[in-house]
């Protein structure tokens, strides 16, 4: 063998560095790993391989040192949480929670978890998840937790929650002031105020008191907040409040609705403090909400006073003053504002001034402010004043100044042209009506009103044209009637037949006054032929029945020819049933002294409701009277007397019927009631009953009297009591009494007869 086979190697060089490669290979997976090898990579941020070095641990392995593994876990979850990956941090905290239970509450993995208590999406929910273990963690780091989850659940908008942990960590029995007020903000800021109240608790310190009015008024409990406020000013050495104090009484008690409760700290401040302009006016105030107008008064002057004469403060007690009732005096205020300008004062002065009658102070702020832009109402106002204390002139001039400004206001044109019109300016008036009219050409009343004025300036016939047209246009009542009048007045008797030619022929129902009165124009115009037929015409119409019947009988009793109005009412149907025929017929007969139509008449019995009317009645009376019928007439003579006994007409009508039928005394009787405070006629009646019964003393006392009484008696009275003294045997004194009507006949005579 040679030396060359004898050293040659028994493997290469190659194959023994992979053989020991693949035994350190070994060794590595053989043999147990480093101890500070994981909190090494942990440290080093390498969570993949350290997570590695966990999964090929052998259970064995894990649960020899599980609580160190454990803590490692918790290390690598924490630094591989993303931001924003609430699921992985929602895993992280139950693992956090878990590992330090298990691991005693240790400080280490307290560490570990804290600082991502701000990165909770949810800090409530990992609260709810940590409160079970939290007894027993130690006291500080309970503490800490709470602050932490404070803060955590405000910045994630959980203020209620972040109260919650925060009076977990601050039990009542043992809250500081503090405590207790930060407590309270942030039940505040969960929108719980009464939490927030109540964790104010019985702390009576200044501070918690004023936290605790804030929260009060945020309550609407303002009557609590104003009597610790109150308490708290009462409480001061003088009783009296300061001014910051003053201001939050005032505003508490107004908002609790008892603005009268805060008046008496007011009245105590501003007592000790007259110069101060600013409680004067909260005290005015006050009191005016306090529904005490009056009692504001004095306030509302010391205002006016102390800030002299400052708008506002004039404005305020003028209003003060008028719900106390004293307009006079809020009017001066109103008044002194308006002289300054002050528009709204001007208002106030003109809803016043009706009650007031301060027409000239009125008047002099208007003209102190007219015109204003955008109130031509003010330089109505104005022009209505003027006038009103009769300054015309002004008055004309302020209405042609707002109707240059406002030229569609008919009322104003129509004002002016009734002060031209009270000035006796017709043609002025005129002028303004006719404008009105051309922008109310339908007014038939603002019309007529134009063809008054053409009258009141004599220009009559203007007056008749302008309404014979203006009844061509609208022949309604309201134009025809006044047509008619002028017409008859201006004895245009053409105008009067026209008029009446058109109510006729447009009216919906035609009367029978209408027939007879154009009838009775065309008399006036001596055209007996149209005369004749309007009648026609009107009884064709019209026809045959008894309305018309009725109603010309009145329209010819009206111009008194009563025998036509009798002759036209004879043929009524119902003269005994219809009340209104029946009293016109009686009435009638007895004018036209027609015995033989009343003998007639009365042959037939009235209706029932017809013989109960006292007016009827009297009417018959009257007939059987004047028919002779005196046992008739007297009965219902009678019969009437004793439904109305103090009625001297129908007491007269029965005495008469007993004078007629001679029992004079009973006729005395009758009068007697009347005798103590006798009329002219009871004197003439009585004189007459007593010269019948041969009782000539009586009878002249009696025409004596009745002389004296009228003096304008006539011829016949005097002759009567002549008649009474020649009965006496007083010649003499007949001589004189018949000279004395020969003397007023004579007279009567004179009047009579036509001026030479």
């Amino acid at each position: 063998m040679t030396s060359a086979a004898r050293h040659k190697p028994i493997i290469p060089w190659w194959q023994l560095g992979l053989l020991l490669v693949g035994c350190a290979l070994g060794i590595w997976f053989l043999l147990p790993d480093d101890p500070g090898l994981l909190e090494d990579l942990v440290r080093d941020g390498n969570t993949r391989e350290a997570r590695r070095l966990l999964a090929k641990m052998s259970p064995d392995e894990r649960a020899r040192d599980a609580r160190r593994l454990r803590v490692v876990e918790l290390k690598i979850a924490r630094l591989e949480l993303k931001a924003n990956d609430a699921e992985a941090t929602t895993r992280f905290w139950k693992l956090a929670v878990d590992t330090w239970r298990d691991s005693q509450f240790s400080g280490e993995v307290f560490l570990e978890f804290a600082p991502v208590i701000l990165r909770l999406s949810d800090p409530a929910a990992a609260w709810e998840m940590l409160l079970p273990i939290l007894p027993g963690a130690p006291e500080p780091l309970r503490q800490r937790l709470a602050s932490e989850f404070t803060r955590a659940a405000l910045a994630a908008s959980q203020p209620a929650q972040a109260a919650q942990i925060f009076a977990y960590a601050h039990p009542a029995e043992s809250r500081t002031v503090e405590n207790s007020l930060e407590l309270a903000r942030l039940w505040e800021l969960g929108g719980k105020p009464a939490d927030a109240l109540a964790a104010l608790g019985s702390d009576q310190s200044p501070a918690v008191n004023a936290r605790r009015v804030a929260i009060l008024r945020e309550l609407n409990r303002n009557r609590e907040a104003f009597a610790l406020l109150r308490a708290r000013a009462e409480a001061l050495p003088d009783g009296s409040p300061d001014a910051a104090l003053l201001e939050e009484l005032t505003t508490v008690a107004l908002a609790a609705g008892i603005p009268n409760d805060a008046v008496p700290l007011l009245q105590r401040y501003a007592a000790k403090n007259p110069s101060d302009l600013a409680v004067q006016r909260r005290l005015r105030d006050l009191l005016v909400t306090s529904g005490r107008a009056a009692d504001a008064v004095p306030a509302g002057r010391e205002a006016v006073k102390l800030g002299s004469r400052q708008p506002a403060d004039l404005r305020d007690l003028a209003k003060i003053l008028e719900y106390s009732g004293e307009g006079d005096q809020a009017f001066d205020l109103w008044l002194e504002l308006a002289l300054q300008g002050d528009l709204p004062a001007v208002d106030r002065l003109v809803a016043l001034n009706p009650g007031l009658y301060r027409d000239e102070d009125l008047r002099r702020a208007l003209e102190r402010v007219v015109p204003v832009p955008n109130h031509n109402d003010y330089t109505l106002k104005l022009a209505e004043l003027e006038v009103t204390v009769g300054r015309y002139d002004e008055g004309q001039k302020y209405y042609e100044q707002f109707i240059a400004a406002d030229p569609t206001d008919i009322d104003a044109m129509l004002d002016l042209a009734d002060l031209h019109h009270e000035l006796y300016r017709f043609d002025q008036s005129e002028k303004w009506l006719r404008r009105a009219s051309a922008l109310r050409p339908k007014d038939l009343a603002l019309r007529g009103r134009i063809a008054d004025s053409l009258v009141l300036q004599s220009r009559h016939r203007d007056a008749l044209d302008y309404y014979s047209v203006l009844a061509q246009e609208s022949p309604v009542e309201e134009v025809l009637q006044p047509y008619i009048v002028l017409a008859e007045t201006l004895g245009r008797y053409d105008h009067f037949i026209r008029a009446y030619r058109l109510r006729i022929d447009h009216s919906p129902q035609p009367v029978a006054r209408d027939y007879l009165m154009l009838a009775y124009g065309y008399e006036l115009a001596d055209d007996p032929v149209s005369r004749e037929a309007a009648l026609a015409e009107g009884r064709r119409k019209l026809g045959d029945n008894d309305d018309l019947k009725l109603s010309l009988a009145l329209a010819l009793s009206a111009e008194k020819n009563y025998r036509a109005a009798q002759n036209s009412l004879s043929g009524h149907a119902a003269l005994h049933s219809n009340a209104t025929a029946a009293t016109l017929y009686l009435e009638l007969m007895r004018l036209n002294n027609d015995k033989a139509a009343e003998r007639a008449y009365l042959a037939q019995p009235l209706a029932p409701a017809l013989a109960q009317n006292e007016a009827i009645l009297e009417r018959v009376g009257r007939a059987q009277e004047a028919l002779g019928n005196y046992k008739e007439a007297e009965r219902i003579w009678r019969e009437l007397y004793v439904i109305r006994p103090t009625d001297f007409n129908r007491t007269a009508s029965l005495a008469r019927v007993l004078l007629t039928t001679g029992r004079h005394v009973e006729a005395n009787q009758l009068l007697a009631p009347f005798l103590i405070k006798p009329t002219p006629e009871v004197l003439r009646l009585s004189a007459e009953i007593a010269t019948n019964a041969g009782d000539y003393k009586n009878a002249e006392t009696y025409q004596l009297a009745y002389l004296d009484t009228v003096k304008t008696a006539g011829a016949t009275d005097w002759g009567a009591l002549g008649d009474i003294r020649l009965s006496r045997g007083d010649r003499e004194g007949a001589k004189r009494a018949y000279a004395e009507a020969l003397r007023r006949m004579h007279g009567q005579i004179r009047a009579k007869s036509p001026k030479s």
